[in-house]
Protein backbone atom coordinates (compact mmCIF):
# COMPACT_ATOMS: atom_id res chain seq x y z
CA UNK A 1 0.00 0.00 0.00
CA UNK A 2 1.35 3.45 -0.77
CA UNK A 3 -0.25 6.66 0.19
CA UNK A 4 1.40 10.11 0.28
CA UNK A 5 1.66 13.11 2.41
CA UNK A 6 1.52 16.69 0.35
CA UNK A 7 3.45 20.10 1.81
CA UNK A 8 4.04 23.12 0.60
CA UNK A 9 5.05 21.51 -2.59
CA UNK A 10 6.74 18.57 -1.80
CA UNK A 11 5.55 15.03 -1.62
CA UNK A 12 6.98 12.53 0.86
CA UNK A 13 6.34 8.85 -0.09
CA UNK A 14 5.47 6.51 2.69
CA UNK A 15 5.80 2.57 1.64
CA UNK A 16 3.17 0.57 4.65
CA UNK A 17 3.41 -3.09 3.85
CA UNK A 18 0.47 -5.22 4.18
CA UNK A 19 -0.12 -6.30 8.19
CA UNK A 20 1.32 -10.10 8.31
CA UNK A 21 -1.11 -12.89 9.66
CA UNK A 22 0.59 -14.46 12.70
CA UNK A 23 0.02 -17.87 11.36
CA UNK A 24 1.87 -16.94 7.79
CA UNK A 25 4.85 -15.92 9.27
CA UNK A 26 7.48 -18.34 10.34
CA UNK A 27 8.11 -16.85 13.30
CA UNK A 28 9.97 -19.43 15.88
CA UNK A 29 9.32 -19.56 19.78
CA UNK A 30 13.38 -19.47 20.41
CA UNK A 31 15.62 -18.94 23.93
CA UNK A 32 16.03 -15.17 24.22
CA UNK A 33 19.71 -15.58 24.34
CA UNK A 34 19.54 -17.04 20.97
CA UNK A 35 17.91 -13.89 19.54
CA UNK A 36 19.47 -12.46 16.11
CA UNK A 37 18.79 -9.73 14.01
CA UNK A 38 17.54 -12.71 11.31
CA UNK A 39 14.76 -14.03 13.73
CA UNK A 40 11.06 -13.49 13.96
CA UNK A 41 10.36 -14.57 17.52
CA UNK A 42 7.35 -15.74 18.29
CA UNK A 43 6.54 -14.27 22.26
CA UNK A 44 4.65 -16.95 23.97
CA UNK A 45 3.89 -16.20 27.74
CA UNK A 46 5.99 -13.62 29.57
CA UNK A 47 9.55 -13.03 27.89
CA UNK A 48 12.29 -11.10 29.84
CA UNK A 49 15.66 -9.47 27.90
CA UNK A 50 18.89 -10.29 29.93
CA UNK A 51 20.67 -8.51 27.27
CA UNK A 52 20.60 -6.29 24.88
CA UNK A 53 18.77 -7.78 21.79
CA UNK A 54 18.37 -7.25 18.14
CA UNK A 55 15.77 -9.38 15.82
CA UNK A 56 14.07 -9.18 13.10
CA UNK A 57 10.47 -8.83 14.04
CA UNK A 58 8.31 -10.00 17.36
CA UNK A 59 4.95 -11.76 17.21
CA UNK A 60 2.55 -11.46 19.58
CA UNK A 61 -0.96 -13.17 20.54
CA UNK A 62 -3.43 -12.70 22.92
CA UNK A 63 -4.04 -17.11 22.04
CA UNK A 64 -0.03 -17.21 23.75
CA UNK A 65 -0.93 -14.38 26.43
CA UNK A 66 2.21 -12.52 25.35
CA UNK A 67 4.38 -10.30 27.32
CA UNK A 68 7.61 -8.75 26.74
CA UNK A 69 9.91 -7.38 29.55
CA UNK A 70 12.96 -5.43 28.73
CA UNK A 71 14.46 -4.96 31.84
CA UNK A 72 16.05 -1.88 31.10
CA UNK A 73 17.77 -3.63 28.09
CA UNK A 74 17.11 -2.14 24.63
CA UNK A 75 15.54 -3.99 21.97
CA UNK A 76 16.24 -3.28 18.34
CA UNK A 77 13.85 -4.37 15.69
CA UNK A 78 14.35 -4.55 12.29
CA UNK A 79 12.16 -4.62 9.37
CA UNK A 80 9.87 -7.41 10.73
CA UNK A 81 7.94 -4.84 12.71
CA UNK A 82 5.80 -5.20 15.53
CA UNK A 83 3.27 -7.82 15.11
CA UNK A 84 0.07 -7.92 17.18
CA UNK A 85 -3.03 -9.50 17.45
CA UNK A 86 -5.70 -9.07 20.64
CA UNK A 87 -9.13 -8.55 21.80
CA UNK A 88 -9.75 -10.11 24.94
CA UNK A 89 -6.43 -10.00 26.60
CA UNK A 90 -4.02 -6.85 26.71
CA UNK A 91 -0.05 -7.64 25.25
CA UNK A 92 2.13 -5.28 25.86
CA UNK A 93 6.25 -4.59 26.02
CA UNK A 94 7.77 -2.61 29.12
CA UNK A 95 10.67 -1.71 31.00
CA UNK A 96 13.18 -0.59 29.06
CA UNK A 97 13.84 0.68 25.50
CA UNK A 98 12.80 -0.15 21.78
CA UNK A 99 14.49 1.16 18.34
CA UNK A 100 14.78 0.05 15.23
CA UNK A 101 17.70 -0.07 12.59
CA UNK A 102 15.05 0.94 10.41
CA UNK A 103 13.55 4.39 9.10
CA UNK A 104 10.56 3.20 11.71
CA UNK A 105 8.98 0.99 14.18
CA UNK A 106 6.10 -0.62 12.36
CA UNK A 107 3.07 -1.82 14.31
CA UNK A 108 1.17 -4.15 12.54
CA UNK A 109 -2.33 -4.19 14.73
CA UNK A 110 -4.85 -6.86 14.33
CA UNK A 111 -7.75 -7.80 16.35
CA UNK A 112 -9.92 -10.87 16.55
CA UNK A 113 -13.57 -9.08 15.94
CA UNK A 114 -14.48 -10.99 19.52
CA UNK A 115 -14.51 -8.10 21.57
CA UNK A 116 -16.78 -8.11 24.36
CA UNK A 117 -18.94 -5.66 26.41
CA UNK A 118 -19.56 -4.43 29.89
CA UNK A 119 -22.12 -5.27 31.76
CA UNK A 120 -23.72 -1.34 31.21
CA UNK A 121 -23.19 -2.29 27.53
CA UNK A 122 -20.47 -0.08 26.70
CA UNK A 123 -17.34 -1.92 24.55
CA UNK A 124 -14.36 -3.84 26.10
CA UNK A 125 -11.73 -1.82 24.43
CA UNK A 126 -8.33 -3.12 24.85
CA UNK A 127 -5.24 -1.65 23.58
CA UNK A 128 -1.42 -2.84 22.64
CA UNK A 129 0.48 -0.94 25.03
CA UNK A 130 4.03 0.14 24.89
CA UNK A 131 5.76 1.30 27.81
CA UNK A 132 8.86 1.04 26.92
CA UNK A 133 10.89 3.99 25.79
CA UNK A 134 11.15 4.47 22.19
CA UNK A 135 14.08 5.76 20.90
CA UNK A 136 16.44 6.66 18.05
CA UNK A 137 19.15 4.65 16.57
CA UNK A 138 22.61 5.07 16.80
CA UNK A 139 22.76 8.74 15.29
CA UNK A 140 19.47 8.40 12.69
CA UNK A 141 15.91 8.92 13.36
CA UNK A 142 13.55 6.10 13.77
CA UNK A 143 9.70 6.94 13.60
CA UNK A 144 6.31 4.87 14.46
CA UNK A 145 3.70 3.47 11.88
CA UNK A 146 0.59 2.39 13.31
CA UNK A 147 -1.19 -0.23 10.12
CA UNK A 148 -3.50 -3.05 10.59
CA UNK A 149 -6.78 -4.21 9.32
CA UNK A 150 -9.63 -4.90 11.78
CA UNK A 151 -12.44 -7.59 11.23
CA UNK A 152 -16.50 -6.50 12.19
CA UNK A 153 -17.47 -8.51 15.19
CA UNK A 154 -20.50 -9.48 17.35
CA UNK A 155 -20.56 -5.36 18.49
CA UNK A 156 -19.50 -3.86 15.43
CA UNK A 157 -16.75 -2.98 13.86
CA UNK A 158 -13.29 -3.52 15.78
CA UNK A 159 -10.89 -1.06 16.37
CA UNK A 160 -6.92 -1.70 16.36
CA UNK A 161 -5.58 0.64 19.57
CA UNK A 162 -2.46 0.85 19.81
CA UNK A 163 -1.17 2.77 23.17
CA UNK A 164 1.97 4.72 24.53
CA UNK A 165 1.83 4.40 27.80
CA UNK A 166 4.11 4.98 30.80
CA UNK A 167 5.45 7.73 32.65
CA UNK A 168 8.89 8.05 31.10
CA UNK A 169 9.00 10.20 27.94
CA UNK A 170 9.44 8.78 24.51
CA UNK A 171 13.01 10.40 22.82
CA UNK A 172 12.35 9.43 19.00
CA UNK A 173 12.36 11.83 16.79
CA UNK A 174 10.72 10.66 13.32
CA UNK A 175 7.77 11.09 12.42
CA UNK A 176 4.58 8.69 13.37
CA UNK A 177 1.99 7.65 11.22
CA UNK A 178 -1.47 6.47 11.91
CA UNK A 179 -2.88 4.93 8.77
CA UNK A 180 -5.67 2.82 8.13
CA UNK A 181 -9.94 2.97 9.01
CA UNK A 182 -10.32 1.96 12.47
CA UNK A 183 -6.53 2.20 13.61
CA UNK A 184 -5.94 4.52 16.65
CA UNK A 185 -3.12 6.06 18.58
CA UNK A 186 -3.66 6.37 22.26
CA UNK A 187 -1.07 8.66 24.03
CA UNK A 188 -1.04 8.11 27.47
CA UNK A 189 2.10 9.56 28.89
CA UNK A 190 1.86 10.29 32.47
CA UNK A 191 3.86 12.47 34.99
CA UNK A 192 4.63 15.14 32.26
CA UNK A 193 6.15 12.87 30.22
CA UNK A 194 6.21 13.60 26.61
CA UNK A 195 4.80 10.51 24.02
CA UNK A 196 5.41 12.37 20.73
CA UNK A 197 8.54 14.64 20.15
CA UNK A 198 8.52 14.24 16.04
CA UNK A 199 5.45 14.98 13.52
CA UNK A 200 2.17 13.67 13.08
CA UNK A 201 0.51 12.42 10.16
CA UNK A 202 -2.60 10.84 10.45
CA UNK A 203 -4.46 9.03 7.22
CA UNK A 204 -7.45 6.98 5.88
CA UNK A 205 -10.27 7.21 8.92
CA UNK A 206 -7.67 6.72 11.60
CA UNK A 207 -7.14 8.38 15.45
CA UNK A 208 -5.00 9.66 17.52
CA UNK A 209 -6.43 10.67 21.06
CA UNK A 210 -4.46 12.43 23.74
CA UNK A 211 -5.81 10.81 27.46
CA UNK A 212 -3.65 13.78 29.50
CA UNK A 213 -2.32 17.19 28.81
CA UNK A 214 1.09 17.89 27.17
CA UNK A 215 1.80 14.68 25.14
CA UNK A 216 3.33 16.08 21.92
CA UNK A 217 5.61 18.61 21.81
CA UNK A 218 5.29 21.53 21.40
CA UNK A 219 7.34 21.98 17.89
CA UNK A 220 5.43 19.06 16.66
CA UNK A 221 2.93 19.48 13.57
CA UNK A 222 -0.08 17.30 13.34
CA UNK A 223 -0.91 16.81 9.54
CA UNK A 224 -4.61 15.39 9.07
CA UNK A 225 -6.04 13.42 5.39
CA UNK A 226 -8.92 11.69 4.61
CA UNK A 227 -11.37 11.72 7.66
CA UNK A 228 -8.70 11.46 9.79
CA UNK A 229 -9.33 12.29 13.79
CA UNK A 230 -7.47 14.23 16.04
CA UNK A 231 -8.67 13.90 19.68
CA UNK A 232 -9.05 14.78 23.17
CA UNK A 233 -10.10 11.36 24.68
CA UNK A 234 -13.53 11.07 25.75
CA UNK A 235 -12.71 10.09 28.98
CA UNK A 236 -13.05 12.30 32.52
CA UNK A 237 -10.52 15.01 33.10
CA UNK A 238 -9.17 19.17 31.98
CA UNK A 239 -6.55 18.84 29.24
CA UNK A 240 -4.51 21.19 27.51
CA UNK A 241 -2.18 21.05 24.21
CA UNK A 242 0.13 22.91 22.34
CA UNK A 243 1.29 22.42 19.02
CA UNK A 244 3.50 24.60 15.98
CA UNK A 245 1.20 23.74 13.30
CA UNK A 246 -2.29 21.68 12.32
CA UNK A 247 -2.63 20.89 9.19
CA UNK A 248 -5.73 19.81 7.00
CA UNK A 249 -3.87 18.16 3.44
CA UNK A 250 -7.02 16.66 2.29
CA UNK A 251 -10.45 15.73 2.28
CA UNK A 252 -12.06 16.07 5.97
CA UNK A 253 -9.73 16.58 8.60
CA UNK A 254 -11.52 16.02 12.21
CA UNK A 255 -10.64 17.27 15.62
CA UNK A 256 -12.65 16.53 18.54
CA UNK A 257 -13.19 18.36 22.25
CA UNK A 258 -14.02 14.31 22.98
CA UNK A 259 -16.37 15.72 25.28
CA UNK A 260 -19.18 12.48 26.54
CA UNK A 261 -21.13 13.01 30.01
CA UNK A 262 -18.91 12.14 32.50
CA UNK A 263 -16.40 15.17 30.72
CA UNK A 264 -19.05 17.67 30.66
CA UNK A 265 -17.74 20.62 32.76
CA UNK A 266 -14.03 19.75 31.40
CA UNK A 267 -12.36 22.22 30.12
CA UNK A 268 -10.09 21.64 27.05
CA UNK A 269 -7.71 23.64 25.22
CA UNK A 270 -5.47 23.01 22.23
CA UNK A 271 -3.29 25.87 21.60
CA UNK A 272 -1.44 26.42 17.68
CA UNK A 273 1.00 28.57 16.42
CA UNK A 274 -0.69 28.27 12.52
CA UNK A 275 -3.80 26.55 11.72
CA UNK A 276 -3.53 25.23 7.61
CA UNK A 277 -6.26 23.66 5.55
CA UNK A 278 -5.16 23.31 2.09
CA UNK A 279 -7.62 24.18 -0.69
CA UNK A 280 -10.32 21.37 -1.65
CA UNK A 281 -9.95 20.41 2.19
CA UNK A 282 -11.98 21.20 5.29
CA UNK A 283 -11.87 21.04 9.34
CA UNK A 284 -14.98 19.65 11.39
CA UNK A 285 -14.49 20.67 14.86
CA UNK A 286 -16.74 18.01 17.04
CA UNK A 287 -17.88 18.15 20.70
CA UNK A 288 -17.43 22.06 21.17
CA UNK A 289 -19.12 24.09 23.68
CA UNK A 290 -18.70 28.13 24.16
CA UNK A 291 -17.10 29.19 27.19
CA UNK A 292 -16.25 25.43 27.91
CA UNK A 293 -13.59 24.50 25.07
CA UNK A 294 -10.83 26.38 23.17
CA UNK A 295 -9.19 26.15 19.97
CA UNK A 296 -6.60 28.87 19.89
CA UNK A 297 -4.61 30.14 17.05
CA UNK A 298 -1.73 32.57 16.92
CA UNK A 299 -2.45 36.52 15.75
CA UNK A 300 0.33 36.43 13.79
CA UNK A 301 -0.48 32.80 12.25
CA UNK A 302 0.36 32.57 8.45
CA UNK A 303 -2.60 30.76 7.04
CA UNK A 304 -5.35 31.45 9.67
CA UNK A 305 -7.68 34.24 7.80
CA UNK A 306 -7.42 31.44 4.32
CA UNK A 307 -8.38 28.57 7.18
CA UNK A 308 -11.25 30.09 8.70
CA UNK A 309 -13.51 29.89 5.15
CA UNK A 310 -12.61 26.41 5.57
CA UNK A 311 -14.35 24.99 9.07
CA UNK A 312 -17.53 24.43 10.22
CA UNK A 313 -18.38 23.57 14.33
CA UNK A 314 -21.08 20.50 14.82
CA UNK A 315 -24.19 21.90 15.67
CA UNK A 316 -24.05 25.47 13.99
CA UNK A 317 -24.31 26.63 10.10
CA UNK A 318 -22.29 25.80 8.19
CA UNK A 319 -18.76 27.91 7.74
CA UNK A 320 -20.24 30.33 10.45
CA UNK A 321 -17.16 30.65 12.73
CA UNK A 322 -15.59 33.88 13.60
CA UNK A 323 -12.78 34.66 16.01
CA UNK A 324 -12.79 35.83 18.89
CA UNK A 325 -9.92 38.22 20.73
CA UNK A 326 -9.02 35.70 23.56
CA UNK A 327 -5.67 37.50 25.03
CA UNK A 328 -2.85 39.75 23.23
CA UNK A 329 -1.20 36.68 21.54
CA UNK A 330 -4.23 34.36 20.66
CA UNK A 331 -7.45 34.19 18.58
CA UNK A 332 -10.34 31.75 20.15
CA UNK A 333 -12.49 30.00 17.22
CA UNK A 334 -15.54 30.24 18.26
CA UNK A 335 -18.73 29.58 16.17
CA UNK A 336 -21.19 32.63 15.37
CA UNK A 337 -23.50 33.20 17.73
CA UNK A 338 -26.58 33.52 15.23
CA UNK A 339 -25.93 33.84 11.49
CA UNK A 340 -27.21 36.99 10.77
CA UNK A 341 -24.82 38.29 12.75
CA UNK A 342 -22.04 36.32 11.31
CA UNK A 343 -20.60 38.39 8.22
CA UNK A 344 -20.81 41.34 11.07
CA UNK A 345 -18.19 39.45 13.03
CA UNK A 346 -15.93 38.24 10.56
CA UNK A 347 -15.75 41.46 8.28
CA UNK A 348 -14.94 43.48 11.71
CA UNK A 349 -12.50 40.57 12.69
CA UNK A 350 -10.85 40.55 9.77
CA UNK A 351 -10.33 44.10 9.63
CA UNK A 352 -8.97 43.91 12.85
CA UNK A 353 -6.37 40.85 11.73
CA UNK A 354 -5.40 42.76 9.00
CA UNK A 355 -4.11 45.94 11.36
CA UNK A 356 -2.80 43.86 13.94
CA UNK A 357 -0.29 42.18 11.25
CA UNK A 358 0.45 45.97 9.85
CA UNK A 359 1.28 47.17 13.41
CA UNK A 360 3.16 43.65 14.05
CA UNK A 361 5.27 43.79 10.91
CA UNK A 362 8.92 44.33 11.29
CA UNK A 363 8.57 43.04 15.37
CA UNK A 364 9.52 40.18 17.05
CA UNK A 365 7.69 39.84 19.78
CA UNK A 366 12.62 14.34 31.49
CA UNK A 367 15.52 13.14 31.43
CA UNK A 368 13.65 9.85 32.25
CA UNK A 369 16.23 6.95 34.25
CA UNK A 370 16.30 3.37 32.76
CA UNK A 371 13.84 0.83 34.54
Amino acid sequence: MVFYIQYSYTRIYYYLPPPPIISDINAVRIEESKWTKDTNVEIVGTERLTWDREVRGIWMDQENDSVLRLQGKTLTVGGGGINVKYNDIRPYISNGQITSNESAIVIHSGTYGTGEFTEEGKPINLAFSLSAVIQDHKGHKVGLTIAGKHPTGKRGQERGIVALDGDCSNTYTGDTIVDGAYNVLYLRKESGATAIAGNIYITNRSAVSMFFSNQISDSSKVVLSNRATFMFSTSPGERIERIRELIVEKGVGIFSFGHLEESINDKRTLILDDLNINNGASLRIMRWEEGRDFLLVRKNSKHLADAMKKITIDGWAKNQVYLKDYDKDYWSIEAAPEPATYGALLSGLGLGLAVWRKRQKGRRTNECATK
